[in-house]
């Protein structure tokens, strides 16, 4: 778990999944993406809810940027209290790029056997967006 602390325009962040709290501090910003789109929230942004989709979560501190790979879940803004909760979620430094290659690959295969498979479809934009944060290190 990181945990930071408090800043001047900065609001609470926790992230939390079933496996335990990801992140816990204070933040100057966090993006996600949402099923409408991306989202930024900043200090004193109103009260919010929504589902968030497979896509990079980007937590700016005041010496920098943090960014991590979440499967899905939702976020929740309250009173300068944001939470995500998250299906999983990992930090770029925490990738095992090789166990996403091996499951981008496989997802790879199960689309060319079954091109209408939506589970591989899933399996694959998870495992390309690993990928893709795991080279923020």
């Amino acid at each position: 778990m990181t945990k930071v602390g408090v800043f001047v325009n900065s609001f609470n962040l926790k992230i939390v999944t079933l496996d335990g709290i990801e992140y816990e501090g204070d933040a100057l910003s966090v993006v996600a993406r949402t099923t409408s789109g991306d989202v930024c929230i900043l200090k004193n942004h109103a009260n919010y809810v929504a589902p968030i989709e497979v896509g990079k979560i980007k937590i700016k501190e005041t010496d920098k940027e943090k960014v991590g790979a979440c499967a899905g879940g939702f976020i929740s803004v309250l009173n300068n209290n944001v939470r995500i909760v998250a299906t999983t979620f990992e930090f770029s430094e925490d990738i095992d790029t090789d166990r996403a290659n091996k499951a981008k690959i496989k997802a790879e295969k199960r689309l060319l056997e079954d091109k209408n498979s939506k589970m591989a479809e899933i399996k694959l934009k998870k495992a390309l967006l690993r990928l893709e944060v795991s080279q923020k290190k």
